[in-house]
């Protein structure tokens, strides 16, 4: 399952989670459909407020 839409479910909507996170809904729901990745800054946000390593976030950024 996406991150996004795992994080979403588990709050109960987009909305809280982009809240959370400080993004617009509608930059949130691009992460969710795979149109734009999280940024950086955003990538530790979401890493420290929901405990998901940022590898699985966005591997491209963190490759051995």
């Amino acid at each position: 399952m996406n991150i996004f839409i795992k994080i979403s479910n588990d709050l109960g909507t987009q909305v809280k989670a982009a809240d959370l996170i400080g993004v617009s809904t509608s930059a949130y729901s691009e992460w969710t459909l795979g149109k734009k990745k999280p940024s950086l800054k955003n990538v530790k946000k979401i890493e420290k407020l929901f405990g998901i390593p940022r590898e699985k976030i966005r591997p491209d950024l963190y490759v051995d």
